[in-house]
């Protein structure tokens, strides 16, 4: 179904007629303005996932602008640069049954949009599920690895577990995140993520005294192992700067040749991976199973 632009309510902005290719009575801009909009009503014949597409000319180069559903903000959408009318194929969005408000805010503004079109996603569920291993690939894994492992598993498909995220280079550090979250719902999340970001051997400052590890333990046995710990590394080396850095274009480090026997690039890997390796065999003197996550986002 098409809403046209023109036939929408517009802050800030006019309608045009000089582009070729729209349809309707013309299409709106230019956004000028930061809050420059353009709202439309749509109806939903029943409760559920709309595609959304939207009609666009992005003539004066890329722009991003804010989506709106009902009034609130759903994202901002990425206009690539043409010369003529497209389709912006959005995704799906969620409308109740009746009308329905749609609306694109100028952030960057500076386009044309020609119409709105809605779409009845389809009802299908789509297949998310995957085929999981019966055990785990390491046959010597700690009972309590094996233990969180078919935890995992019975879950999987049926609940979703909580989870905080811990201070870079801190773990189990309850701080204003764990207080707002017990005092909100009265419980604890299920699980609790560290970050050994300052772990690797080129890094100039990490926690002492309790260290990363002795952190997290002291957290394992507050709760009588009641937890689920999850780490993941941000790996970090010498930067350019002579400080250290973990975004290859901030060093001098080839990835490639970190698999390269030889390298230097490959000893300096190998010497890291054993002393975040040291750390995680603490974790498992105490029988402390880990959800791992190394090389994280790199």
């Amino acid at each position: 179904v098409y809403y046209e632009a023109e036939d929408g309510q517009l802050n800030g902005i006019t309608i045009f007629k000089e582009l070729s290719g729209f349809s309707g009575k013309g299409y709106v801009g230019r956004f000028e303005n930061p809050g420059n909009s353009i709202t439309v009503t749509v109806n939903a014949p029943s409760t559920g996932m709309y595609d959304l597409s939207i009609i666009y000319c992005a003539n004066m180069g890329q722009k991003i602008n804010t989506l709106t559903v009902n009034g609130q903000s759903v994202g901002d959408v990425t206009f690539t640069e043409n010369s003529k009318f497209e389709t912006k194929d959005v995704g799906a969005i969620f409308l109740k049954q009746g009308k329905n408000t749609i609306g694109l805010v100028a952030t960057w503004g500076w386009m044309w949009v020609d119409a709105f079109v809605i779409n009845d996603a389809p009802n299908a569920a789509k297949d998310v599920t995957s085929k999981l291993r019966s055990s785990l690939v390491n046959p010597k894994a700690i009972p309590a690895a094996k233990k969180l492992y078919d935890f995992l598993k019975s879950n999987y498909g049926k609940r979703i577990l909580s989870g905080q995220v811990g201070a870079a280079g801190q773990a189990g550090d309850e701080g204003q995140e764990i207080q707002r979250i017990q005092k909100a719902t009265g419980k604890l999340p299920a699980v609790w993520n560290m970050d050994f970001i300052f772990e690797s051997n080129d890094c100039t400052w990490r926690p002492q005294n309790p260290d990363i590890t002795e952190m997290a333990i002291n957290w394992w046995k507050k709760y009588q192992g009641k937890g689920i710990m999850s780490a993941q590394w941000h790996w970090n080396i010498a930067g350019k700067t002579g400080d250290f850095a973990f975004y290859k274009k901030d060093t001098t480090f080839s990835l490639e040749n970190a698999v390269t026997e030889g390298t230097w690039e490959y000893e300096k890997i190998i010497k890291d991976i054993d002393r975040v390796a040291g750390h995680i065999k603490k974790l498992q003197a105490v029988n402390m199973p880990l959800i791992w996550r190394p090389l994280h986002e790199n």
